[in-house]
């Protein structure tokens, strides 16, 4: 069992500097999620001033973070 810390990352969202995710399987399974951004794969904002299109996106972020 690995007790280190793994990155996640997705080729499919905004390069960026940081992780949108990171889990580690001990002693129990943990995962925490970040992509809290509501960029698009090309790391422009979306919806700007929309806040429901951005949130929106920040989902879509996270989903395809963990996927």
């Amino acid at each position: 069992m690995s007790t280190g810390v793994r990155l996640i990352r997705n080729d499919r969202l905004a390069p960026v500097e940081y992780v949108y995710a990171a889990s580690a399987d001990a002693p129990l399974r943990s995962i925490w999620v970040a992509g809290a951004c509501p960029l698009d794969a090309a790391g422009r904002t979306v919806a700007v001033g929309d806040y429901a299109g951005q949130a929106e996106q920040v989902m879509r972020n996270l989903v395809t973070a963990l996927e």
